[in-house]
């Protein structure tokens, strides 16, 4: 970026342009850029602040170096910070018990827990099995209501020629519908 004379009046640097997108742009990048854990005290940033032009620089608490409380505050930070991944050894085998153990009233069943988790044995094949899934009920015999009977037994609710005079195989010609006259004709 070029500070030159009568280059500090570009658009970007005009207060009506700081429109609330961009502001947050910007205080997203100046939250994302800043770095909190630096161990290195320069004085780079003054040089860089004191080579622009009219802008002045003052030392923290009236002198060049870094004040106690910035000095106590990044202690804090890096005081607080986190490992990324715990020290203790990394174990790969499987836990013993993947479900979690009774923890109700009273004394547990550990049978009854165990058929609960793992439900019946059933060994039988089913082409050994004389149990069918076909129901042997009549349909006479299934509850039925007057409304239900009365769409069972009508045809126009089952069968589509009943239903729709002149019904075509897919349905009615909507186009012919549409402008007013009969493709039969």
């Amino acid at each position: 970026m070029s500070y030159m004379f009568n280059n500090m009046g570009r658009i970007g640097f005009d207060y009506t342009d700081n429109t609330q997108k961009n502001m947050y742009n910007t205080r997203m990048a100046n939250y994302t850029l800043s770095n909190f854990f630096n161990d290195a005290v320069s004085d780079s940033h003054v040089k860089f602040a004191t080579m622009q032009p009219s802008v002045t620089f003052n030392g923290v608490n009236g002198g060049s170096g870094v004040g106690g409380g910035v000095v106590d505050y990044e202690s804090l930070l890096q005081l607080n910070v986190e490992q990324e991944r715990p020290l203790d050894k990394v174990q790969l085998m499987q836990r013993p018990f993947a479900t979690v153990p009774y923890l109700g009233r009273g004394p547990g069943n550990p049978d009854l827990e165990s058929q609960l988790q793992q439900g019946e044995i059933v060994n039988h094949q089913k082409s050994v099995s004389t149990i069918m899934e076909q129901s042997f009920m009549e349909y006479a015999m299934y509850p039925t209501d007057a409304m239900m009977t009365e769409r069972v037994s009508n045809p126009s609710y089952t069968v589509e020629e009943a239903a729709l005079n002149g019904w075509v195989r897919g349905g009615a010609n909507t186009r012919a519908m549409a402008y007013g006259y009969d493709s039969k004709k």
